[in-house]
């Protein structure tokens, strides 16, 4: 074997261990890659999945917050049917015969009032149940919230004000 053979084997040795490093420095590369693409994958739907989960439980609590006033409609978008929150409803005015009975006097005034009555039923059961703090606590979360308009709210304040005098 003469000298410039083995130069020769030696710049080819070179040569296919630079490929094979390459090679395997691509290889890795592209499975970290992949490994990171997919934590960030399960990390984002864990976060969605966290996000949906944490409205779920907002509503939820809304839904439950609306039913000790006696409005079950929140558990409407809970997917309850519609005959099982008539039941609980029927069961509530069963159980509570005075607040079911005050519920005939809910604010709906003809124009510029909340859309529904919950609000108000709410608010008037926690002025009974909690003090009027609480209700007026109530009323500045869901104005915050954008669920209520401030003319609406002082309105409803003004009712349970005028209630409590009566």
């Amino acid at each position: 074997e003469s000298a410039a053979d083995r130069q020769e084997q030696y710049a080819r040795s070179d040569w296919e261990y630079d490929r094979d490093l390459s090679r395997r420095d691509y290889e890795h590369d592209r499975s970290r890659t992949e490994a990171l693409s997919d934590r960030q994958e399960a990390y984002d739907r864990s976060d969605w999945e966290y996000g949906r989960d944490a409205a779920r439980r907002e509503q939820a609590a809304r839904a439950e917050t609306l039913a000790a006033a006696g409005d079950f409609s929140g558990y409407l978008d809970l997917g309850y049917t519609p005959e099982e929150v008539d039941y609980m409803a029927s069961m509530w005015r069963r159980q509570n015969p005075e607040l079911a009975e005050g519920q005939k006097n809910v604010y709906r005034p003809a124009a510029g009032g909340p859309e529904d009555s919950s609000v108000y039923a709410v608010a008037r059961y926690l002025a009974q149940s909690q003090g009027a703090d609480k209700a007026v606590s109530y009323l500045a979360e869901e104005l915050a919230a954008g669920r209520l308009r401030s003319d609406q709210a002082e309105a409803i304040r003004k009712v349970l004000r005028d209630g409590e005098k009566a």
